[in-house]
């Protein structure tokens, strides 16, 4: 059997060997003399050195950002990273300001931060805001991946986070949108002549995309003979979206009313027609339920109606999931809501009664 000890050769490496770590080769030596041989020795000193060398230089590291100072620093490569991986700029400042809120509190060096102190510092915020334990555990997520991240890239030994659990959340359903409400919302918008509201209501029910999505459509991203448009959603990726003949209509009548030469879809109504932006889709689909008395009118909830109609009238859910821009389909089954009367109608089909 060819002994491991003797069957590879090492590289020097040139590394300075301080007299502690060169006392602990020489204790280490002193504990296998008479044990290897000559060539076992020699090999056991090299492998020593490259790696109490390796270990000077994570010491050297952890020392260049160890003061409160390079917490900022850090926060800065940190999100520097994550742009590169294709983050939207919602999710950007949310790491951001997640973040930035904790080191504030805990107000140590990154590198010094425990766990005690992470839990700590989620007691005082749960306490102080009165947030739910929905945004308490976004906020746990945002932590770990900035500690993991750190720990991957070599500025931490560990991730204090993993000894956190998820914190429990009450299951919530949220309801999509009923056909009354859908009509009540769309009767108002005709009413009122609002061309450009009536274009973003028929497009995010008919597409189901998300908010980011839609402020982000070209007019050069529609194929209006095929009624697809092409989005660029979580992470860059792009996808193929479709909508229906109403979508069509309202979105070729407000192209007819513009007066700019903006390439966006959907842009401001007053000069200089800059693109509408998430917040501005959000407060104006917001001020149409308010206008009428339906409450938590929201972009997403658009998209989690188009789910559950697509999912009741018999779409299977992994073409669901692709139209939605799922990686996973156990989220897209959070999103549809399964009309109760279709499993009663499903039940008595194949089960009998």
């Amino acid at each position: 059997m060819t002994n491991i000890l003797s069957s590879h050769h090492v590289e020097p490496e040139s590394a300075f060997i301080s007299k502690e770590k060169q006392d602990i080769i020489e204790k280490i030596q002193g504990e296998m003399k008479g044990k290897l041989t000559q060539e076992q020795t020699k090999y056991l000193n090299q492998v020593l050195i490259n790696c109490l060398a390796n270990i000077e230089i994570l010491d050297k590291m952890m020392n260049d950002f160890n003061t409160i100072e390079d917490n900022e620093n850090l926060l800065k490569i940190f999100i520097s990273s994550k742009k590169i991986e294709g983050r939207s700029k919602r999710t950007l400042k949310y790491y951001k300001d997640t973040i930035e809120k904790m080191l504030l509190f805990i107000n140590k060096p990154i590198a010094n931060i425990n766990t005690d102190d992470i839990r700590n510092y989620f007691i005082h915020h749960q306490e102080a805001t009165n947030v739910t334990n929905v945004t308490l555990n976004n906020i746990r997520r945002n932590l770990s991946s900035f500690f993991g991240w750190l720990r991957d890239e070599g500025y931490v030994l560990n991730n204090p986070i993993t000894r956190i659990k998820p914190i429990k959340t009450d299951k919530i359903i949220k309801k999509p949108f009923n056909d009354v409400e859908i009509e009540k919302l769309r009767t108002h918008i005709h009413r009122n002549k609002q061309i450009r509201d009536l274009a973003i209501f028929e497009t995010l029910l008919s597409t189901g995309v998300r908010i980011s999505e839609l402020v982000g459509i070209k007019i050069s991203d529609i194929d209006f003979n095929n009624r697809t448009i092409l989005v660029f959603g979580k992470g860059a990726k792009e996808r193929i979206v479709f909508f229906n003949a109403k979508a069509k209509i309202a979105i070729e009548e407000y192209l007819e009313t513009r007066k700019d030469n903006s390439p966006e879809l959907f842009v401001a109504e007053k000069k200089p027609f800059n693109s509408l932006g998430i917040s501005g889709v959000e407060r104006r689909v917001r001020d149409l339920g308010l206008e009428i008395g339906i409450p938590n009118v929201h972009p997403h909830r658009f998209r989690r109606t188009m789910a559950t109609n697509a999912l009741n009238s018999g779409m299977a859910i992994e073409e669901i999931k692709e139209l939605l821009g799922h990686e996973n389909v156990d989220t897209t089954l959070i999103y549809a809501n399964v009309d109760q009367n279709n499993v009663k109608h499903a039940y008595n089909k194949h089960m009998g009664g």
